[in-house]
């Protein structure tokens, strides 16, 4: 059977700094050829025993029932030791043999190397990730503070046919969770105002209080700085974790955003 090689999408706004946003649809390319934004590494493809990725076991020893006649994506069911329950472009679902990989872990275009679980997901010429499936927020919680539940993957009508755990980076600095030269980037639901981060956007070569090009978003800053127009025009600002502000220079602040970007327990700023 054939990958699902659509492009899902879905809106979000990028918290840039005051009112600066803008309107980011996140487009995954899910491939993998018999089928296919810090986060953690997990996986239980490489398990002796028949274990679900939350932890179930059979008591017989066979593989988890499933309500789905073939197999279910999360938790993983249906599929035998060694095998992953992955989706299909025409909305099935199939068993296919399974690789070690986990959440947040970059992986090759085929999907091949993804734990049970995962799926392996890009952005256009972005490296890759594996992720974990997942069917609401509480599903991500493992996977760190800045993990939930909203990267939906769409076939060519826009029908959902699975969604996945976005990756908890830290915005001040994106490594090592994301890949060299990629953005870790907050973004807000528009549904409930919840933040989270993923691992999106090539990166440029400006420094602090370099000029930037509002129209490419953080894509003229490095990893950790945005751009945004502080009173002087458009140029990158760095992010900070408040109160301390440590990745700040020696002149500048760490400064709360008018309304406050908090993720869990931790609060992010900026350097002016």
């Amino acid at each position: 059977m054939a990958a699902m090689q659509a492009s899902p999408k879905i809106p979000l706004r990028v918290i840039w700094l005051g009112s600066l946003t803008s309107v980011v649809w996140l487009c995954c390319d899910c491939a993998r050829p018999e089928p296919v934004a810090d986060g953690g590494v997990d996986s239980d493809a490489d398990s002796d025993a028949p274990v679900t990725l939350d932890g179930d076991v059979s008591g017989d020893g066979q593989p988890p029932i499933c309500d789905d006649d073939v197999c279910d994506l999360w938790p993983q069911c249906g599929c035998q030791p060694g095998e992953a329950c992955i989706h299909l472009q025409e909305g099935g679902r199939s068993c296919v043999d399974a690789g070690s990989s986990g959440h947040g872990e970059e992986c090759s275009g085929d999907g091949s190397d993804c734990g049970a679980g995962m799926l392996c997901t890009g952005y256009g010429d972005e490296p890759p990730y594996c992720l974990q499936y997942c069917r609401n927020d509480d599903d991500c919680s493992s996977r760190g503070q800045g993990s939930l539940c909203e990267l939906q993957l769409q076939d060519e009508l826009g029908h959902e046919l699975a969604r996945a755990c976005s990756i908890d980076c830290d915005p001040t600095s994106s490594t090592p969770a994301c890949a060299e030269g990629i953005h870790c980037v907050i973004f807000v639901t528009e549904d409930t105002g919840e933040l989270f981060t993923h691992c999106v956007g090539t990166s440029g070569s400006g420094e602090a209080g370099a000029d930037c090009e509002p129209s490419n978003g953080a894509a003229d800053c490095q990893p950790g700085l945005f751009c945004a127009d502080a009173g002087e025009g458009y140029e990158c600002i760095r992010r900070c974790t408040m109160p301390e502000g440590l990745e700040c220079s020696a002149d500048h602040i760490c400064r709360s955003f008018p309304e406050p970007v908090i993720i869990g327990t931790t609060e992010y700023g900026y350097c002016l």
